[in-house]
């Protein structure tokens, strides 16, 4: 990728890597049919993009409601067993993924 940026004396390669680190990590890959940060993260990033067409966000108006009564212990036992049942999901597809592509190879 940083081969189709640089210029000829190849000095400049340090300035996209933020940039194509980005492109590669929220890029939907074949094999897993997930993005590098869904698989690490358990949820899709949000671009700026997102953030102009204000998209709906994943709200949970329980949490909400707990954070505002001091109950910040409680939240964050929500918040990681959501955080652990959406990667079991994310890693179970790219599971299914990953074997349905090595099957489709075989053939």
């Amino acid at each position: 990728m940083l081969s189709c940026f640089v210029n000829e004396h190849q000095n400049d390669w340090d300035e996209y890597l933020q940039y194509l680190t980005y492109a590669y990590n929220t890029s939907t890959y074949a094999t897993t049919n997930h993005t590098p940060f869904e698989v690490v993260y358990g949820r899709k990033t949000k671009i700026p993009l997102d953030l102009v067409m204000e998209n709906e966000t994943e709200t949970n108006e329980e949490i909400y409601e707990l954070a505002k009564t001091g109950q910040e212990s409680l939240v964050v036992k929500i918040f990681v067993k959501e955080l652990q049942e959406k990667l079991r999901e994310v890693f179970k597809n790219v599971e299914k993924n990953r074997d349905y592509m090595v099957e489709k190879s075989r053939i």
